[in-house]
């Protein structure tokens, strides 16, 4: 249960002696994407509606949602003391599923989309300058 983004090296190959910058330039692009996807997970676990809102107790399932990031990939998961939030994402066969991973992550996906793009634009308006 995580939520990935990943940009392909196959883009940095076509940017010869300029893909170093390119190529840490987006890293921070991934990162800085991956702590506003923390965010929304928390937001949609706090928020959600119906049959996928989330049980909140305690608060350290949304707490307990965080993020690993290295070079072009950024994992939002639950971590930490919240054992349970497979179960609760999932279901068990006592308790329905409330999937708030794939919801936030079927929900935001052109956000996401849209985001990498803009940042990519930059990066080559900055290199053609």
């Amino acid at each position: 249960m995580k939520i990935s983004i990943k940009l392909d090296n196959k883009l940095f190959d076509k940017f010869g002696t300029l893909n170093k910058i390119f190529k840490i330039n987006l890293s921070k692009t991934v990162k800085q994407l991956g702590g506003i996807m923390v965010g929304k997970v928390k937001g949609h676990i706090t928020k959600g509606t119906g049959m996928w809102k989330a049980p909140i107790d305690t608060g350290a399932l949304r707490q307990g949602i965080g993020m690993r990031a290295s070079g072009l990939k950024a994992v939002i998961e639950s971590a930490g003391r919240t054992d349970y939030a497979i179960y609760v994402h999932d279901g068990t066969f006592k308790m329905r599923k409330r999937p708030f991973m794939d919801i936030t992550a079927k929900e935001e996906k052109r956000f996401i989309e849209k985001f990498v793009a803009r940042e990519i634009d930059k990066e080559v308006k900055r290199i053609l300058r």
